[in-house]
C-alpha cells in the first residue's frame, strides 16, 4: 500500500507513504524505483509527504490516535529523518513556492500558513519498549527504609510519645 507520491524539485527522488507494521510511514526512493528506504516513522501514521522547493526537507501529516481521540500535526523533517519540527496542528501541509511558509488545513477546516523551518536541528524521540526486572522484596525494603527515615527525622514529637520505635 504505497501512495501519495511526490517528486523532488530536481527530479531525482520520489517521496511517498507506505504501510508497514499496521501504520503509514514516510519513504524515499530514486525516480527509477531503486534505493527505497524509510525516512520517517513513529507509532503514529505519517502520510502525504511534499518536498520543500530546494528539495532538502519534507513536510507531511502525522496522525495519532488514542482511543476515540485523534490528533493531526504538520511535521517537517530532512531527507534522512534525523529530526523533526512540528509546524502546526492540522494536516495537508505543502511548502509555498518560495519555501518560506507551509500552507495547511487546521482542525476547523480553515486554510492557514505557518513559517517554514529552514533547517532541522536535534534528534527526534524514538519510542521503544524495554524489559525491567525488579525484586519486589528489595523494592519494598527500600520503600520502608525511605518512609521510616522521613518519619524519624520529621515527626513532630522527637520522643515519639515515649515509644522506642527503633527497637520496635
Amino acid at each position: 500500500n504505497e501512495d501519495d507520491p511526490c517528486v523532488s524539485p530536481d527530479g531525482r527522488f520520489i517521496a511517498f507513504d507506505a504501510w508497514a507494521n499496521n501504520r503509514a510511514d514516510i519513504y524515499i526512493m530514486n525516480v527509477d524505483g531503486s534505493g527505497m528506504r524509510p525516512v520517517y516513522g513513529t507509532i503514529a501514521q505519517e502520510e502525504s509527504p511534499h518536498f520543500s522547493p530546494d528539495g532538502r526537507l519534507l513536510v507531511f501529516t502525522r496522525t495519532a490516535t488514542a482511543g476515540t481521540s485523534r490528533s493531526q500535526q504538520v511535521v517537517v523533517t530532512d531527507l534522512n529523518g534525523s529530526g523533526e519540527v512540528v509546524v502546526a496542528e492540522g494536516h495537508g501541509g505543502v511548502f509555498t513556492p518560495s519555501g518560506s511558509e507551509i500552507v495547511y488545513i487546521d482542525s476547523r477546516g480553515r486554510i492557514k500558513a505557518a513559517p517554514a523551518p529552514t533547517d532541522i536541528r536535534g534528534g527526534r524521540t524514538i519510542p521503544f519498549i524495554a524489559k525491567r526486572e525488579v525484586e519486589q522484596s528489595k523494592l519494598f525494603a527500600q520503600a520502608f527504609d525511605e518512609a521510616w527515615n522521613r518519619i524519624a527525622t520529621n515527626f513532630y514529637d522527637k520522643k515519639f510519645h515515649g515509644v522506642d520505635w527503633k527497637n520496635m
